[in-house]
């Protein structure tokens, strides 16, 4: 027995230290995290083969992401802590747009592998007092001498690594909106000229390699992506029709290039690369290693190095036409699973890090769709839910007061009744009161909270009321017991025709405001439907521009878009319930001041005719 309750204890505290460690929480001046995970089956490619210290590429967008409004202005509240929820990562923020809410961070990973199955990555933010932590230097590997995002003016470009390169756009024109965050287009005549830098040298035990992302319009004439001019020679990557080469030329004119087995699908985004090694001049398309050559380059100096080919390289044109982003220049030959790593991170169908549900800090782990649906919803979209919601209010004030009015309406009708209905034919009038309205013309504060000494609040009384004075304005004041002045069957007609007047007054003011309802009832599913269509357009053009296709990107949207449309019917149903009721009631009170108005004229008619 001691032996089991010593057993039972020691799981009991395992299970403690396990899911503290699982909850633990890097710093609780960080009120919230999400945690982004690794899917190790993307990167089956990599082999047994670990990349070390490689930057990675988060997006954030609607469709993954919702508390973009929770961070602070300058994004200084950004942090990346590895899984151990110790260590932090160092990361840099290509682009945080928060009126299109979406975010661009590259985050270096110590190590990464296929092998890494389960393993994750957060991100902690919402630190209204945080210093900014951006590294953009660090983040990148040291062996890395450029990182050309083309962010900056219009004539020049930033170069986040720690060499800080020089760069200058020649006609190229910026995009707003690229692959990942801005890029550059290019016409054929275009180009970007790199400073020469003593770090982009090529020496021979080190090696040089060179990546972009490129979307090349149609076919190319001999277009060159990439020239290193230099004193012993030229380094080249070019585009041939589709075929993507690399070309070594040296000074005495003779030259060795790749293979045209290299192939490329124009108006498409894809991963191109150059290698150079003290051996092999390699390609490579999306990751995949397409053609290679061997070749002894010797040692060079920085030279000229231009992006795009133009004019100025030589005499000839060799122009690039189309779309280039993410250009990295490396002082260091890669091994192949490092292009296979950035092709597999970076691109549009990116599914390697999966950005989890957001966490609160003491929070309840289990959080409800519906609320998950709310945090999804844009601000086009809340922004119809308001209208909804004030439309809301109002039909739901209209129901109240109608309901309150009927109420108050129906008892002093029947109070009314029962009186009118134990007068003598020759005693009409002795129910009748001059009436004195307490509130104004507010017909739902004199009805509700207004005197009912003589049943103000009944409207068959207000028909009563009418018909005494049209029959004292005919036959006097002295309408009594004795009197018995007869009227013409002219005058009971009058009579009756300004009852039936008053019956349609008393009737419109019934049915006030009851168009409010009808508005609420055909008006609320269009606004919502309208919200609906508008969320799902902006969540797919949302997923256009990011490049995240998959289910968990689409679904956050699509359901925070229909939520307008489950608005709208929330105002329309309930609505609609509501202006039946009050509407049979209406039209049953419109019958008994109908009837009234047949006895009042009976009684008249029997004593006066």
């Amino acid at each position: 027995m001691r032996v089991r309750n010593i057993i039972f204890t020691a799981v009991l505290l395992m299970n403690f230290i396990f899911s503290g460690a699982a909850n633990a929480w890097w710093n609780e001046d960080w009120p919230n995290r999400v945690q982004v995970n690794i899917n190790a089956q993307s990167l089956v490619e990599l082999g047994d083969q670990a990349v070390v210290d490689a930057p990675v590429l988060v997006r954030l967008h609607t469709g993954n992401f919702t508390d973009f409004f929770y961070f602070n202005q300058n994004v200084s509240d950004l942090r990346f802590i590895d899984s151990d929820d110790i260590t932090p990562l160092k990361f840099h923020v290509e682009k945080f747009d928060l009126v299109n809410q979406m975010m661009f961070v590259w985050v270096k990973l110590p190590k990464i592998s296929s092998k890494d199955q389960g393993r994750f990555i957060r991100m902690y933010y919402g630190n209204t007092n945080a210093v900014p932590a951006e590294d953009k230097a660090g983040s990148l590997d040291v062996n890395q001498v450029a990182a050309f995002h083309f962010d900056g003016s219009n004539s020049s470009v930033v170069d986040s690594s720690a060499y800080t390169q020089t760069a200058e756009l020649m006609n190229a024109v910026r995009q707003v909106a690229s692959l990942i965050g801005p890029g550059i287009t290019m016409d054929g005549e275009a180009y970007i000229n790199v400073v020469a830098s003593p770090s982009l040298q090529f020496l021979p035990a080190k090696g040089f390699a060179f990546s972009t992302w490129i979307k090349p319009k149609g076919a190319q004439q001999d277009a060159w992506l990439f020239s290193h001019k230099t004193s012993m020679g030229e380094l080249i990557l070019g585009i041939d029709k589709s075929s993507l080469y690399a070309r070594w030329k040296n000074i005495d004119g003779s030259q060795l290039q790749t293979p045209s087995t290299a192939l490329l699908t124009p108006d498409t985004w894809q991963h191109v690369a150059l290698n150079l090694d003290q051996q092999r001049l390699a390609v490579f398309v999306n990751g995949i290693e397409m053609a290679s050559i061997d070749v002894g380059v010797p040692a060079f100096d920085a030279g000229v190095l231009t992006l795009g080919g133009g004019e100025g390289v030589e005499s000839e044109v060799h122009g690039y036409i189309g779309e280039i982003d993410e250009v990295a220049l490396f002082a260091l030959s890669r091994q192949p699973q490092w292009f296979t790593l950035a092709s597999k991170t970076q691109g549009q169908a990116a599914t390697v890090l999966n950005v989890a549900e957001a966490e609160q800090l003491g929070g309840n782990a289990e959080t409800s769709y519906f609320t998950e649906i709310l945090k999804s919803v844009s601000l086009d979209g809340w922004l119809v839910i308001g209208s909804l919601m004030i439309m809301a209010v109002v039909s739901w004030l209209v129901v109240v007061s109608k309901w309150l009015m009927l109420n108050r309406m129906q008892k002093d009708n029947k109070a009314f009744m029962d009186e009118f209905h134990k007068l003598k034919t020759s005693d009409t009038s002795s129910l009748d009161a001059d009436d004195e309205e307490e509130y104004g013309e507010s017909d739902f504060l004199n009805t509700v909270f207004g005197k009912h000494d003589h049943y103000q609040s009944s409207p068959i009384y207000h028909l009563y009321h009418q018909g005494v004075y049209e029959l004292k304005q005919r036959v006097g004041v002295s309408v009594g017991a004795s009197a018995n002045y007869l009227l013409s069957s002219q005058s009971i007609s009058a009579i009756k025709a300004t009852l039936d007047t008053t019956l349609v007054r008393e009737s419109q003011k019934l049915n006030s405001n009851m168009v409010l309802l009808t508005i609420a009832i055909s008006g609320g599913p269009f606004l919502g439907l309208l919200g609906t269509v508008l969320g799902v357009m902006i969540t797919f053009a949302a997923i256009a521009v990011a490049g995240d296709v998959n289910i968990n990107a689409i679904a956050p949207g699509v359901s925070a878009a229909l939520m307008t449309t489950v608005a709208g019917l929330f105002v329309a149903i309930p609505a609609l319930f509501a202006y039946n009721y009050l509407s049979v009631r209406i039209k049953d009170m419109v019958f008994d001041m109908d009837i009234f108005v047949d006895e009042f004229i009976s009684k008249i008619a029997e004593q006066h005719s």
